[in-house]
């Protein structure tokens, strides 16, 4: 009895871990709140004062632990939808004002275009975003596991979706702002999916994020997903040309003969299967695109002026479907 007791406190402990990791990833706001901290208030009053924002409990020992209870400050904060601990004791510790600024991220934008985009909407300096994303610390989103370094390494996972952030809001926290955006829509159903296709979460955003740009139609994506799924499988280049045109940073509409010979790992006319990383970040109808192909036996897609593809199960009719 005296073993049993030590055992069951320990689970106990175990358990609430879980839980408090799990509300740190996942407790993000699914509605704007508007909160107002009084002057002198203490930690207790403050973490109940956003109640409707997290979980006061979690919150207290979540600030407690980053030795911050003594720094927040008074003032009227409106929270935005996306936002979760880390941001909200963010803007406590900054003090940053309501005031807002919205941006808006397409589907199939590069990391270089989100970048300029914040850029030159006076949201965030090229430079900041920059050291954000090399400086990024990927550990607490596991679907970050794989990518690599430098100034693209969260090249693909900034979801594409409308934005709210406060003026003066630090470049980490608009970078977890979106991230928080991508957590919500990588499922854990998406996860067991990738697993039951032997593909990683990072390996289903570089196939997602040529689908993306190859598939101009949405009802398109799936069959696209099918063409590179048969690729891979059967150990064919993918030949991409939305992979070329990620490394000559030009969207041209016909490729030559010369830019198909690039020698870069993200040419998949050179290099058999996917290429190194993501060349666009993919909305959500390519990623479950991406997971659940069509059970289409086509190889080739033909692009039409209209968008749609014409879709070919060998070479020669391929070959027709573009009158040679």
């Amino acid at each position: 009895m005296k073993k049993t007791i030590p055992m069951i406190a320990i689970a106990v402990v175990l358990v609430l871990v879980i839980l408090f990791v799990h509300e740190l990833n996942n407790g993000h706001l699914k509605e704007p709140v508007t909160v107002t901290i009084g002057e002198g208030s203490g930690l207790s009053t403050i973490a109940d004062t956003l109640s409707d924002a997290v979980n006061p409990t979690l919150f207290r020992f979540y600030v407690m632990a980053k030795g911050e209870a003594e720094h927040l400050r008074p003032g009227t904060y409106s929270l935005a939808v996306g936002q979760g601990y880390a941001e909200i004791l963010d803007m406590l510790l900054l003090g940053i004002p309501d005031e807002v600024v919205r941006f808006t991220v397409p589907e199939g934008y590069e990391l270089r275009e989100i970048r300029a985009l914040l850029d030159e909407q006076g949201i965030l300096s090229a430079t900041d975003f920059d050291e954000a994303v090399i400086s990024f610390d990927k550990g607490e989103y596991p679907f970050l596991k794989g990518i690599g370094k430098g100034e693209n390494r969260l090249e693909g996972f900034l979801f594409p979706d409308t934005y709210e952030v406060f003026v003066g809001e630090s470049g980490e926290s608009i970078l977890r702002r979106m991230l928080n955006r991508f957590s919500e829509v990588w499922t854990d159903e998406y996860q067991a999916r990738a697993k039951e296709l032997d593909m990683t979460p990072y390996e289903v955003v570089i196939l997602a994020s040529i689908i993306e740009r190859e598939a101009a139609k949405a009802s398109e994506q799936a069959h696209v997903s099918s063409v590179f799924h048969n690729r891979l499988n059967r150990g064919q280049l993918l030949e991409s040309c939305a992979t070329v045109q990620y490394v000559l940073k030009e969207r041209k509409p016909v490729l030559s003969i010369a830019d198909t010979k690039i020698d870069s790992p993200y040419n998949t006319y050179k290099y058999e299967g996917l290429p190194v990383g993501p060349i666009a970040v993919p909305g959500a109808g390519a990623i479950h695109a991406a997971l659940y192909p069509t059970d289409d036996d086509d190889y080739f897609f033909f692009a039409q002026p209209d968008g749609t593809h014409i879709f070919s199960k060998t070479f020669a009719e391929h070959m027709r479907a573009q009158g040679r």
